[in-house]
């Protein structure tokens, strides 16, 4: 879901103004989600671990804005959600 998304708003200023180069930037001030992010979230927050997932990431943002620290918001996570946010990228490859 994420790459999707993400995709689809790389892409949203490029969709009426395409580019062949390969060198573009990413994020530009007028990239916004689309109809498309919109739908693919919706299909995903449909199905008990995608509502986990936006109910764990509301928790992080208020946490973070609250002035929790990132042990105190990762602990939280885990301990609530059953993630095991200790995973570094490396063990995924």
């Amino acid at each position: 879901m994420l790459g999707a998304i993400t995709g689809d708003v790389v892409g949203s200023a490029y969709e009426f103004h395409n580019t062949k180069n390969t060198g573009f930037k990413l994020f530009l001030g007028v990239s916004s989600f689309t109809d498309d992010s919109v739908m693919t979230a919706a299909i995903t927050h449909n199905h008990p671990e995608g509502i986990k997932g936006a109910q764990s990431t509301a928790a992080a943002i208020f946490l973070a804005r609250t002035g929790k620290t990132k042990e105190e918001i990762r602990d939280y996570i885990e301990k609530t959600y059953g993630y095991d946010l200790h995973k570094t990228l490396s063990s995924f490859l």
